[in-house]
């Protein structure tokens, strides 16, 4: 056996040693120096793509899963690895054909079986998901991750009664008990308890657009007589401190003085028992600063009189289901030929760039050169007279200020959007297009276009 040999082999033994210790960066490392060394090894390829796939960087783990399995076609670990790869990369059918076959070879797993369900919902077959998870939950009642699943089922079918239990396991399924903010507060949970006189800590969770849309439970709480400190991202504590219920509003990295209970904003539904029916939707929950309105209004004093509508293609990059929900402007160049519309980009950064591929003809307008603050954005929109957005904090922002916005909603949308309709109860002025199968936006795009053909601006 020669020298290279010994170094190849004891490297992929470092790199298998690191990953069973969850030392993932180390992994990847040593895999790596192994196939420097060896660039066909077949076990260092499945070890740094199992590496990549944890690691959540999906498209880099695809070629090695596959090239993988093609030379250990019966490894279940590695079957499951490139399923959730080509989930992740927006290939769900062939997710499911992959799972199907690692269910086959190594048997009815409950992680298996709660990926396939997973993937099924992806692809629409939501009955067959939904009969999988339960499947799992006889076998394990306390099986976590399918009663969160479950409950997100139930949410998309709009039983919401139903599934806001499920959806209080979103962190335990993740492996914390809370954000790292929330946790260095003091205070007890509320658990539902008389907030009469008492100061209560609701803290942001997840994405701004999450953020947005359930800050309108503050007032629910104020109803309650309790005084309400918000606690969400550092670019939304001005825009939001207006907010009808909120007594305070602070940053996440800034500590809360004096507080009785905390309560994170996603949490606020299911204590406070929240139906389809029930929905708080006083719309504008979120009000547009004056000043900055006729700011706007001045900036665009000059425009021509055409109906004025704001375009987002693209949302956070580093948002897990980003790869489905974001889409290439190219694909909205059929809107951009309606020559009695004139057209605004809302986005920054390097989406906005993709302006520059569009023959000059059809490019929108910039509306922002770079970030603004988010009083700044809602001023700009809401001097416009459509919204047309993906889905993003753009969208949920537009929705709470009153602006009308037409979503684009992929397959399998997130809960929220529920299933069949294109209304919403969040968001009254908002109307939903989805794709009619995974992956069409350019069918969602053609509806997108013949509805504003014949919408009459008001």
């Amino acid at each position: 056996m020669t020298t290279t040999q010994t170094t190849v082999e004891d490297l992929i033994g470092q790199g298998q040693a690191s990953l069973s210790a969850n030392a993932i960066s180390d992994a990847v490392r040593f895999f790596r120096e192994a196939l420097a060394l060896d660039p066909e090894n077949g076990m260092a390829k499945a070890g740094l793509g199992l590496g990549l796939v944890v690691s959540e960087k999906f498209e880099a783990a695809l070629p090695l899963l596959e090239q993988a399995i093609s030379s250990i076609p019966r490894d279940t670990r590695l079957l499951d690895a490139l399923a959730i790869a080509y989930l992740h990369t927006g290939m769900p059918k062939k997710a499911e054909m992959v799972l199907r076959k690692s269910l086959r070879l190594g048997g009815s797993k409950t992680d298996t079986m709660i990926n396939l369900a997973s993937v099924l919902n992806e692809c629409g077959k939501f009955a067959d998901a939904e009969a999988m998870f339960r499947s799992c939950l006889r076998r394990n009642p306390e099986h976590a991750l399918a009663r969160y699943n479950l409950g997100l089922l139930e949410l998309l079918k709009g039983n919401l009664e139903s599934g806001w239990d499920g959806f209080e396991l979103r962190n335990k399924v993740i492996g914390r008990d809370a954000p790292t903010w929330a946790d260095q507060c003091p205070a007890p949970m509320w658990n539902g308890e008389n907030l009469n006189g008492k100061t209560i800590l609701v803290y942001a969770e997840q994405g701004l657009g999450d953020t947005i849309q359930f800050v309108r439970f503050a007032k629910s709480l104020a109803d309650m007589n309790a005084r309400v400190v918000l606690q969400c991202q550092r670019v939304l504590v001005e825009f939001l401190s207006d907010v009808e219920g909120v007594s305070e509003c602070i940053a996440v990295d800034e500590a809360p003085q004096d507080v009785d209970f905390k309560v994170s904003l996603l949490s606020l539904p299911f204590y406070l028992g929240i139906t389809l029916e029930t929905i708080p939707a006083p719309i504008p929950y979120i009000h547009v600063d004056h000043s900055k309105l006729q700011e706007w209004r001045q900036k665009l004093s000059g425009a021509d009189g055409r109906p004025k509508v704001g375009i987002a293609w693209s949302g956070n990059p580093d948002n897990k289901t980003d790869y489905k929900r974001s889409i290439p402007l190219n694909l909205m160049q059929p809107l951009l030929t309606q020559e009695d519309v004139s057209f605004f980009s809302l986005q920054v950064g390097d989406a906005a760039d993709q302006v520059l591929e569009l023959g000059k003809a059809d490019r929108p307008g910039q509306m922002f050169e770079e970030k603004l603050p988010f009083q700044d954005v809602a001023a700009a929109i809401q001097c416009l007279d459509l919204v047309i957005s993906v889905d993003t904090a753009l969208a949920h922002l537009s929705g709470a200020i009153g602006k009308p916005v037409w979503t684009l909603i992929t397959h399998f949308p997130d809960w929220r959007w529920m299933l069949n309709r294109n209304d919403t109860p969040w968001y009254p002025d908002m109307r939903l297009f989805r794709q009619p199968s995974v992956g069409d936006w350019p069918s969602t795009i053609e509806d997108v276009r013949k509805a504003l053909s014949s919408h009459r601006f008001s």
